[in-house]
This record gives structure tokens, C-alpha cells and sequence, in this order.
């Protein structure tokens, strides 16, 4: 009978633990609610009751509840409630909770949160708050801010929780800390995403109907659930409704995760002025989705903190890095983000923290945390992909970071999109069966060239073709095969065919082509691209124009291990694969840029920033080129000769891992001229003080 009540009131038998705790819970709950409220105690005021805040559940199974429930009416008191608030989320177990994400704030978060919240309050003056959780769990963190802020100080408390346990818990909870006031609490069971936008269209039809669910003070720890873990429909769902709602423009690369949309489902919620105080998993500041939400909170939000633990997590039993994000809703900009560490947890005093946070002040003195000042709106952007290094006071972080920050506000160093355009850079090109597509290849040597052809040999038959120098584009293959040299050599050609029928086509290009269908090697393009499949690199060719002489990884090993060289270079206009970025206009630059990305202060901003996100490969994408920060090419200008004589001086030179290049004159050479070209005060003592770094992190 107590499992088919369970189940009745749409809690899933197989994801509890403890089946005759939960009903207890369940039961003493509900006869708290009912003690408090007033409810008549029949089978009609409990249907009531669970109406009221969206369970629906069949009168059979209430008749079975009530006649457990009636004694205990009157005898539980609010101290039990606080107990099973942290008994709910243990009772689902390990492989629910990681499924549902159902992780609850534990007493160091939510006392954080109440703590920054009072303080908020105090120092804005507002009064007759709304306070809101539109994820509550429990509603742990809800009723230790009202016990902060006091009742006095509630207009209105209201949340939606999706397991319908902790909701019935969570409604005794706040009637508890409420002491008894019903008139003001608004708890619902339900998926927040569909009880709060429902079914609007846009934006503004939300807000015309009546945002019913709008707060100045919003605690929460949204859903960390993984987007293929969510059922399909429901998938499409969200989709649809984010852009209905108009937050589209915030995802990247088209990456959405259910963090993301919790966050941009809080911002239609949050009053302008309120406040934002989330639970969130660190991998929020540094995964590609998390990079529209850093948009979003930029664009709309002052950010006074964002706090982490030295141990990894607020939640309880959470197995993954989590942080507190303290944001207000206001556009205009207000200085520096605290990014705090909690390192003494036992000597921490919250209260002193919230207090710092709410005043923007760095105080080093306080027991328990460290403080690092941050100006979110002036981050080189390499930097900005991950703000979990903003954590740190590094060394690199001091000379380097700093140095860069520098010459970005001194207009020293420049983004690349502002000093050459969105368009100056391309990917090399994408090629469906390198094998067909490439010369040499495992199957073809390249025997003889010749001024107007190339002569290649089967290494398996003998056979000899003679390729029409027209169809052949010299290229760099993939980057590890130039690792360790600045200036390279093209050694591969692409086999670039025109759209022409076969007739119309060299014969000995046609016995290419007749070879690549029988031994299997041209199928991807064949099936990609059908009748003139052979022409798709031609057609990528024509329409890119990818040539240049500097070319840049789109994937690099951030240890350097087996890696001497980051950007190469070549004396002659060739063009690449689709594992290089190419850059296509103002190349008389290229000698300068191909230093600066091989230069030692560019590779420390490059592996510290890479490091948190992969402890081996980072990838690139065009925008992430586009901002970088590079010199500014006015200044460089005057250095364009010494450049060349250097990168000249450099063609014949086969470079080391880059931690055995460290005290090597040509390393010197690069990272002094690239020091005097960012006009440093004493280069060569501030290149020793970048080999000594190098030295540390390699």
C-alpha cells in the first residue's frame, strides 16, 4: 500500500533508497503542512492541499494516506522538517541523483548564499522582497536567507521543484520559517521550464501576459544534467522555446546544456536590480556552451564574486568541481569581479566575506580565503575562455597576464580582428580522402618534379603517372609534421581537378581518378559529393583563395612535449589543410606574427590558459584566432627588416622541444625583439624572467 502511494504521487519506486523512510517523510510532512495551514484533515483537504501546489493524485490513495497522517497532526514540529530537508536528497540514489542532477546545496553554500543576500539587502535598502528558487530542491537555501533576512522583509517566497518529495518537503519547510504565513509562500511541482515560460512565442508575449514569476532575490542550484542525457522531445522543446525567448544568440557553435538555459530561464525571472546567487559546476566558465553565458552575464549582469572551495564542491555527495556565482542585474558597470578561494573553511567568517564581496574589497587579512581582483571587461581573450585561472595569483599571471593586459589598454597589443579584419584569416582546406587527395600519399611517392609536371610511382604496382603541374597546389599537411621548424618547406601537393567531365580531362589524371574508385580511396568524396566528387578540393580552392605564408594549428599539445614550434611559416604563397588557419591578406606581416606566436610571452598566455580546460590538447577555431591579442602592426612596422633578417636566419634550424630551446640565443633573439616591439622596459631582463616561468610550467 505505501509503494502504491508513492507511486501515486508520481515519486518512481526504483529511484529510492529507502522506501519506508520516504513515506515517513511523506507523511510527517504533510501532517505539518496541514497542522499549520488549517487544512481540513479528509480526503478532499489533502486532494486540496496537493492540488494546490500541482500534484495530482487519486482519491483511493489519499483515502489510504489520511489515516496515517491524523496522528501525527499536531506533533511534528518545524526542527523534524529541517532534518528530512537534508534526508530527501539522500533517499534517491547515486544513479538517480546523477541523472536527475538532483544535487542539494550543503550547509557551507546555503549559509554563504543567506549570508550575501542580507548583506545585499542592507546595502541596496530594498524592503518587501520577492525571493525565489525556481530549482529548490528541498528548499534548503530559501529557508536559511529568510531566517537571515528575517520575515519582515518577505513579500513573497515562491519555487518549483520537479521531484514531488522534496517539494511536500520543502512547502512544510517554508511554512516553518515562515511561521505558519501561507499568503506569501507559492510552491509548485513541475518542470520549471514549462511552468514558467510555458508556451510563449516571444519575449514580449511572456511579459505581456503577466510574468507572474519574476523575483528580487533569486537562490538556486539549477540542473547540472548532460544534453544527450535528456529525452529527445524534450530536447526540441527547449530549443524551441530558447529561441522563442530570444536567447538563441547566446549559444556557441550551436552547444546548449541544460546549465545554460536554466541561467537564461532566470534572467526572464530576475527583477532589473535583483539579485543572482547559483550553485554552478565549474565547467560553466570554460566549456564551449559556457561561453554565451559569459556573454550573458557580461552584457546584463554585474558580477561582484564568484567563489570556489579548495575542496571541489557546495552540493552534497556532488562529484564534480562546483562554484558560487554572485551576479546583479544591472547593466551598467560597476569594476572588478572578486574571484575568492575558501581555503579554511573552519576559520571562515561568512559574514566578514559577504560583506567584502558586497563592497568590492580585496581584504588579504581575513582568515579562511584569498581574494583575486579581476576586470572581466578588459580580459585578453585567451584568458577569458577560462575564468577559472582568475582564481589564481600566479607568477605567470603576475608578469605575463599583466604584461598583456598592459599593452592591450596601452593599444600596444591589439586584437587580431581589429588590426586585420574578420576575413584576413581561413581555414585550410577540408578534404574528403587525404589518400586521393594528397600527393605524396601511402599509396603514391612523388618520383620527379619537373617545372610543368610532377611524376608520381604506385609504390605497390610501379606504375608511373605524369600530373599536370595546373592540377597540383603546393600545402602543409598537419602540424606535427612541422613541430619543430619556424620556416617550413611544402612538401605535399592537393590533386585540385575542375568540374570537367572525364573526356575532358588528361589522361593520365583519369587513370588517377579511375585508380582512387577501385582501390576505394575516393568513396568519402564519392558519396559526399557524387558526380564530379573529385572537384570538391578545386571548388574549396577557388572559393577560399586559403593562401598565405603564415599558418597557425587548429589543435596543439598545451605541455609542448614533443613540440618546438607554434606558428610556421614559408617563403613561399602556398596554402594548407583544414588542420591550419591561414592568414590571407597583409602578408608582409607575417614575419612578425610568425615571432610573436612562437615567442615566449605568447606561449605562457598560451599554455596557462589552456591548462584548467586540458591538461594535453587545446583546439582552436577561427574565432578564437580572431581574438588574439597580436601586436599592434603600426608600431611593429619599424621592425619589419630586423623580423625578416631573424625568421631568415632561422629557415635552416631544426628547433627542439620548446623547454631545450630555453637559454638558446635564437630564443633570446625572438622573445628580445618581440619585447622591444611591446616597448618593455629592460627586455633582456624580462626574457629571463619568461624562461624562468617556462621553465616552471614545462
Amino acid at each position: 500500500m505505501k509503494e502504491r502511494v508513492l507511486k501515486s504521487l508520481g515519486i518512481e519506486l526504483a529511484e529510492i533508497s529507502d522506501r519506508a523512510k520516504a513515506y515517513r517523510i511523506l507523511i510527517d510532512s504533510l501532517a505539518y503542512i496541514i497542522s499549520i495551514t488549517g487544512t481540513k484533515l479528509s480526503v478532499d483537504g489533502v486532494i486540496e492541499l496537493l492540488d494546490r501546489i500541482g500534484i495530482r493524485v487519486d482519491k483511493n490513495s489519499v483515502q489510504d494516506l489520511v489515516p496515517y497522517i491524523t496522528p501525527r497532526v499536531g506533533k511534528v514540529t518545524y526542527n523534524v522538517i529541517k532534518l528530512y530537508q537534508y534526508e530527501v536528497p539522500r533517499l534517491l540514489s547515486s544513479e538517480t541523483r546523477k541523472r536527475l542532477a538532483a544535487y542539494y546545496t550543503g550547509p557551507l553554500g546555503t549559509k554563504i548564499m543567506s549570508s550575501l543576500t542580507r548583506k545585499f539587502i542592507e546595502k541596496t535598502g530594498k524592503s518587501s522582497i520577492t525571493i525565489a528558487d525556481p530549482f529548490m530542491g528541498s528548499a534548503t537555501t530559501l529557508t536559511e536567507a529568510i531566517k537571515s533576512l528575517g520575515i519582515h522583509r518577505i513579500k513573497r517566497v515562491w519555487g518549483i521543484e520537479k521531484h514531488p518529495l522534496a517539494c511536500i518537503v520543502a512547502y512544510a519547510s517554508l511554512l516553518g520559517v515562515t511561521n505558519g504565513m501561507n499568503s506569501i509562500i507559492d510552491v509548485k511541482c513541475g518542470d520549471s521550464f514549462k511552468i514558467i515560460w510555458g508556451s510563449s512565442v516571444t519575449l514580449d508575449k511572456f511579459f505581456r501576459k503577466g510574468n507572474v514569476h519574476n523575483a528580487d532575490v533569486i537562490l538556486t542550484n539549477p540542473p547540472f544534467t548532460r544534453w544527450e542525457g535528456l529525452d529527445r522531445d524534450y530536447r526540441e522543446f527547449l530549443k524551441r522555446i530558447i529561441n522563442a525567448m530570444g536567447y538563441s544568440k547566446f549559444l556557441v557553435r550551436r552547444q546548449v546544456n541544460l546549465q545554460a538555459i536554466s541561467l537564461f530561464l532566470m534572467d526572464t525571472i530576475l527583477n532589473e536590480g535583483g539579485l543572482l546567487i547559483a550553485v554552478l559546476p565549474a565547467s560553466t566558465f570554460y566549456t564551449i556552451y559556457g561561453q554565451g553565458v559569459k556573454t550573458l552575464l557580461r552584457e546584463k549582469y554585474y558580477i561582484p564574486a564568484i567563489i570556489q572551495k579548495v575542496t571541489s564542491t557546495f552540493s552534497i555527495d556532488c562529484g564534480f568541481k562546483e562554484v558560487i556565482l554572485v551576479a546583479v542585474k544591472q547593466r551598467k558597470y560597476h569594476g572588478k569581479t572578486a574571484f575568492i578561494t575558501l581555503e579554511d573553511e573552519e576559520h571562515l567568517n561568512i559574514s566578514s566575506l559577504a560583506e567584502n564581496i558586497m563592497r568590492v574589497r580585496s581584504d588579504h587579512g581575513v582568515h579562511g580565503y584569498k581574494v583575486s581582483l579581476i576586470d572581466l571587461h578588459k580580459l585578453p581573450y585567451i584568458l577569458d575562455v577560462n575564468w577559472l585561472l582568475l582564481f589564481e595569483e600566479s607568477k605567470i599571471k603576475q608578469l605575463v597576464v599583466n604584461t598583456i593586459v598592459d599593452r592591450l589598454n596601452e593599444g600596444i597589443l591589439i586584437l587580431w580582428k581589429d588590426a586585420l579584419g574578420k576575413k584576413s584569416i581561413v581555414r585550410g582546406i577540408e578534404m574528403y580522402g587525404p589518400d586521393f587527395f594528397l600527393l605524396p600519399n601511402k599509396y603514391w611517392i612523388i618520383k620527379k618534379t619537373l617545372e610543368d609536371r610532377v611524376i608520381i610511382q604506385n609504390i605497390h604496382t610501379g606504375e608511373e603517372l605524369e600530373i599536370d603541374i595546373r592540377y597540383l597546389v603546393l600545402a602543409l599537411r598537419r602540424p606535427g609534421l612541422y613541430a619543430n621548424r619556424i620556416v617550413v618547406q611544402p612538401d605535399y601537393y592537393f590533386v585540385s581537378i575542375p568540374p570537367k567531365d572525364l573526356e575532358h580531362l588528361p589522361k593520365d589524371i583519369r587513370s588517377y581518378i579511375e585508380w582512387g574508385i577501385k582501390a576505394g580511396t575516393a568513396s568519402p568524396a564519392i558519396r559526399s559529393f557524387g558526380r564530379y566528387w573529385y572537384s570538391h578540393v578545386y571548388r574549396q580552392i577557388q572559393t577560399k583563395k586559403p593562401f598565405g605564408y603564415l599558418f597557425l594549428p587548429d589543435k596543439v599539445d598545451a605541455t609542448f612535449k614533443n613540440r618546438g614550434v607554434f606558428a610556421s611559416i614559408s617563403f613561399e604563397k602556398i596554402t594548407a589543410t583544414k588542420n591550419f588557419y591561414i592568414l590571407v591578406n597583409d602578408n608582409r606581416y607575417a614575419p612578425i606574427l610568425a615571432l610573436w606566436f612562437n615567442s615566449s610571452l605568447f606561449l605562457l598566455l598560451f599554455i596557462y590558459g589552456s591548462r584548467k580546460i586540458s591538461e594535453t590538447w587545446t583546439r582552436f577555431l577561427e574565432n578564437d584566432y580572431l581574438n588574439m591579442p597580436i601586436p599592434n602592426l603600426r608600431i611593429a612596422e619599424d621592425y619589419l627588416e630586423e623580423a625578416l633578417s631573424l625568421i631568415d636566419s632561422l629557415k635552416s634550424l631544426t628547433l627542439p622541444p620548446l623547454r631545450h630551446q630555453l637559454y638558446k640565443d635564437y630564443r633570446y633573439e625572438i622573445d628580445e625583439l618581440i619585447a622591444r616591439i611591446l616597448r618593455l622596459h629592460d627586455p633582456r631582463s624580462f626574457v629571463e624572467k619568461l624562461h624562468e616561468l617556462l621553465i616552471e610550467v614545462l
